[in-house]
């Protein structure tokens, strides 16, 4: 049980920097004399980073042990995070994002990886549901930081943080060398040639992603502009959302343990188009967005949950490149949705649910 809880600290210290940038960057983008747009470059930096070690994280999956990548990831996050609070230059915060988006990707992979192949899928979502609340924290953390100091003193707060789950995780090595000795996950052959169903996954990742990243940046202007909320009311749906996610994984953790994860999945994409209609139809619509979030809470972990049994694939390679496209569908699909007209939000979020839904359907 401590040795599962190891675990799911190392999640929720994957989440406190998550939405950080956005509550820190009024105040950063002023200290640092460039325009509010530049903290698109370094979204993009981290992104990009994510997306590579995400991609190479199988090949260290086999060369190192998951607590080794797990230790030095978080360093490689402590190391982007206290760089920050020390940057004196937009450049300077450029550089530093470099390691940040490396460390993320990189433990995002391996203990996806670890905990699907050795953990049910109750526990694959309540270990997304300790992402959320990292998440969660972090702006709050940033937030009391600006309040009393500056963005600087934010991000060192994070950086000691991390500091101590690195550390802590560091003391739990012994833990993973006596309860899952000889116990890695297992390499399956996978077969010679392009396997179609990886394509499949991987594109099924981008898409829900595309989904997830879509609603927390637009839903707030679209419910403004379209649906008549308030600013303070709009932003209240925008982080209803994030606690339909939570909400929806510690919920999800206790219904797998009756459902199979292909019904869980479809029972999902329902209520995802419950939350969806809901917002273009129904009174009081930032109800529909905390629908959306519980329709999207189940979504990711499970599916990550049923790669790992997938036939004739090796499931290391299979969730690196799952991690990699949803890195891809975070980095390219909010902002091009952004170029078209707002009013077609709902409807584009539509269009993204039905092909997931297929996908879903053909993978599961």
């Amino acid at each position: 049980m401590i040795f599962l809880l190891t675990i799911y600290l190392a999640f929720i210290s994957l989440g406190l920097p998550d939405a950080v940038l956005g509550a820190a960057w009024p105040q950063m983008h002023t200290q640092l004399q460039v325009p509010l747009s530049y903290s698109g470059g370094i979204f993009a930096i981290i992104s990009i980073g994510t997306t590579i070690s995400s991609i190479y994280s199988a090949a260290l999956s086999r060369r190192f042990q998951t607590v080794t990548i797990t230790v030095f990831s978080i360093f490689l996050t402590l190391l982007g995070l206290f760089g920050f609070s020390i940057s004196a230059s937009y450049w300077q915060v450029c550089a530093w994002a470099i390691p940040y988006g490396l460390g993320a990707g990189s433990i995002d992979a391996v203990l996806n990886s670890y905990v699907a192949a050795h953990y049910e899928n109750r526990h694959m979502n309540w270990l997304h549901c300790m992402w959320g609340l990292g998440a969660s924290a972090g702006p709050i953390i940033m937030a009391h930081a600006l309040k009393t100091a500056t963005w600087r003193a934010g991000y060192s707060s994070l950086a000691l943080i991390q500091l101590v789950v690195m550390i802590l995780v560091g003391l739990s090595i012994p833990l993973w060398k006596r309860e899952h000795a000889n116990n890695e996950i297992q390499k399956v052959k996978p077969k010679r040639g392009f396997n179609r169903l990886i394509l499949w996954c991987c594109l099924a990742f981008f898409v829900y992603v595309a989904i997830e990243q879509t609603v927390g940046l637009w839903i707030s202007s679209y419910l403004v502009t379209f649906e008549g909320a308030s600013m303070t009311l709009a932003a209240q749906s925008a982080s209803l959302f994030y606690v339909g996610i939570t909400i929806g994984r510690l919920l999800a953790g206790l219904i797998s343990m009756s459902l199979k994860d292909r019904t869980l999945l479809r029972l999902s994409c329902v209520v995802l188009l419950v939350g969806i209609g809901w917002i273009a139809n129904l009174p009081y619509p930032v109800v529909g967005s905390f629908f959306i979030g519980l329709g999207c809470a189940p979504i990711y972990p499970t599916m990550i949950h049923a790669s790992a049994s997938t036939p004739n694939v090796d499931s290391l390679d299979l969730i690196a490149g799952e991690m990699s496209a949803a890195s891809l569908g975070m980095l390219v699909m909010p902002p091009v949705i952004g170029l078209l007209p707002l009013q077609l939000f709902p409807l584009c979020l539509l269009i993204l649910l039905a092909i997931l839904a297929v996908l879903i359907y053909r993978i599961f």
